[in-house]
């Protein structure tokens, strides 16, 4: 039996899930040379880029504090010879508890400047 269940999940095809989702195809016009038929970076960019470039000097004035238990975590465990990448930065908060071995990165264009003027 439990054979036969992983066989029934293996034949599952999104159009078969619970939820039903169906893959989104790209639109010919957004698709670059030599792309595929990835929707994820189409998506993505959609809908997760778009936004974060648009409210950028939003949640800069509104989330401009360091989420407490982050900074609490970077400045127990680096040390004076730590790398970190922050990954995700959006307007680097966190960047100023890093010290100079920190690189912050964004898919936000809008975001990394904010974070580049703020914390240099």
């Amino acid at each position: 039996q439990q054979q036969q269940q992983q066989q029934q999940q293996q034949q599952r095809t999104p159009a078969t899930r619970k939820n039903k989702t169906q893959p989104v195809p790209v639109p010919p016009e957004m698709k670059k040379e030599g792309e595929g038929d990835d929707v994820i970076p189409y998506l993505e960019n959609l809908h997760v880029k778009r936004v974060y470039e648009d409210i950028a000097d939003h949640w800069n004035r509104t989330r401009y504090s360091a989420w407490p238990r982050v900074k609490e975590w970077i400045l127990k465990h680096k040390s004076e010879s730590s790398f970190i990448l922050d990954v995700g930065c959006g307007n680097g908060k966190h960047l100023q508890f890093c010290g100079d071995l920190s690189v912050g990165c964004d898919i936000s264009l809008e975001q990394l400047k904010i974070a580049k003027f703020s914390f240099g």
